[in-house]
């Protein structure tokens, strides 16, 4: 009896030993570069092997998307890195995903795609996260994550320093366990701070930093990229390689103005938001502002019109205005909190509107015409406000400059051109008008039915008017 157990357990231990084993999902899944028809699903697993994505409009998913990890090898751990491209979506659309990976399926997650038609929208900014490691939590960075899911942004924002160090692999680990509930379901755009440009033991911030993220599409390089988001154009810097600010008109000084310069021309954008980590001014005591940031760009962001700057390095709130532009600091993520200097106090510099020791976010809520900007402490009260308006953008709607919808029902149509099938407007003044009935100024129908024809010159088919003062006299 002994003998025929064991061998039942060697058969046993053997069966166990050939199934493959499962992997570990090590880090998210989290979303990048979303866009009206697509999103970019980032994970990291511990097993090679291709990778899927499950996406659809509800639980049932129905479509998969599957992606080869970019193998990793540190220190004798190796893992792989997937960033599967969802894409051929519908805008303004809410998708539900999950990831499947070697005899892992992980729960239900969502995302909605950007809107194809100007609308309102809200996205948040904070920043210097930093701290925090597994078993060992940053409380204020997970308190402020939970009060952005509340916010329920379409994007977000952080500032710079996400983590202690950008060498360090144990940092990442928290950084995306922290944030993951967001990330999931919403896209960040990170900026890379001063606590991401180091090196140790033989990898750089820059080495993670291009493995964990990925930019928007057309943006060559991972630390300095731009995008837009319905009526706003955003614009991520990277101080840390100020190097690269030095010349005009080359590397990222000169990818700077092209972009602003282009931004500037879209008539679809008429808010600029620029991103960096560390400011030109600083109300902590024996720091001063960044020189590359004082300058050399805000010099470009005044000549190039960027209508505010979300920045981080100093760990508390305060806005400042420079040349007409707000800089505003939003250091208060979860790293310690600095202290405010003693003189000059804050309140008395010039260009200063407003300072608070606390941990915080902003939520920035866009309209066509105006921004609303407001920060708040993690309990939820009020720091600072502020408004921001535009003239409005040209969008796509039916008062574009070409309308070609099928069925036309504007209440005013003002079209430059209207090749509505159905015209029922209540008042039509297009410069070209197929209506059935003409009411033009200038009446040129092959049948004119007007009771009184004024025309200087009566070239209808048919005048049957009451009364003829054609200038010919006929």
């Amino acid at each position: 009896m002994r003998t025929r157990k064991t061998i039942l357990w060697i058969v046993g231990l053997c069966l166990l030993i050939s199934l493959p084993a499962a992997a570990d999902i090590t880090k998210g899944p989290y979303l990048q570069n979303l866009d009206i028809d697509r999103v970019t699903i980032c994970f990291e697993t511990d097993l090679a092997g291709q990778g899927a994505v499950e996406v659809g409009a509800d639980v049932g998913y129905g479509e998969t998307f599957t992606g080869q990890g970019a193998e990793f090898t540190h220190e004798g751990v190796t893992v792989y890195q997937y960033k599967i491209a969802i894409d051929d979506r519908a805008a303004d659309t809410l998708y539900h995903y999950r990831v499947v990976h070697g005899g892992v399926t992980t729960e239900d997650f969502s995302f909605i795609t950007e809107p194809d038609h100007l609308t309102p929208f809200r996205f948040v900014v904070f920043g210097d996260s930093r701290g925090g490691a597994i078993g060992s939590p940053n409380l204020e960075h997970e308190a402020a994550i939970a009060a952005i899911i509340d916010e329920s942004p379409a994007l977000y924002f952080n500032t710079g320093d996400l983590v202690s160090a950008g060498a360090n692999l144990d940092n990442w680990a928290y950084f995306f366990t922290a944030e993951h509930d967001l990330m999931a379901h919403v896209p960040l755009y990170p900026i890379f701070g001063n606590h991401e440009d180091d090196e140790e033991n033989g990898l750089t911030g820059d080495d993670n930093w291009g493995r964990y993220f990925a930019p928007p599409d057309a943006n060559r390089h991972p630390t300095y990229y731009s995008f837009d988001y319905l009526n706003a154009h955003f614009v991520v810097i990277d101080v840390e390689k100020w190097e690269t600010l030095l010349v005009p008109d080359i590397l990222q000084n000169g990818w700077l103005r092209d972009d602003l310069d282009a931004a500037n021309e879209n008539p679809k954008t008429n808010f600029t938001f620029a991103f960096l980590h560390e400011p030109p001014f600083s109300y902590k005591e024996g720091r001063t502002g960044n020189t590359a940031t004082l300058l050399i760009l805000n010099p470009i962001f005044r000549d190039y019109g960027v209508d505010a700057v979300f920045e981080g390095h100093d760990h508390f709130y305060a806005r400042h205005e420079m040349g007409g532009i707000n800089h505003i600091v939003t250091g208060g993520g979860g790293a310690p909190l600095y202290d405010f200097q003693p003189w000059p106090q804050p309140q008395t510099m010039p260009g200063y509107h407003a300072h608070d020791k606390s941990n915080h976010y902003m939520v920035i809520d866009l309209e066509p015409e105006i921004a609303t900007l407001r920060s708040f402490r993690l309990d939820g009260t009020l720091i600072d406000e502020f408004t921001l308006e535009r003239d409005p953008p040209v969008w796509p709607a039916d008062d574009d400059t070409v309308d070609d919808d099928t069925v036309d029902d504007d209440t005013g149509d003002d079209d430059t051109l209207d090749d509505d099938t159905v015209d029922d407007d209540t008042g039509d003044d297009d410069e070209i008008d197929d209506d059935a009935t003409d009411d033009d100024a200038v009446d040129d129908d092959a049948v004119d039915d007007d009771a009184i024809d004024d025309d200087a010159a009566d070239d209808d088919a048919v005048d049957d008017d009451d009364d003829d003062d054609d200038g010919c006299g006929c």
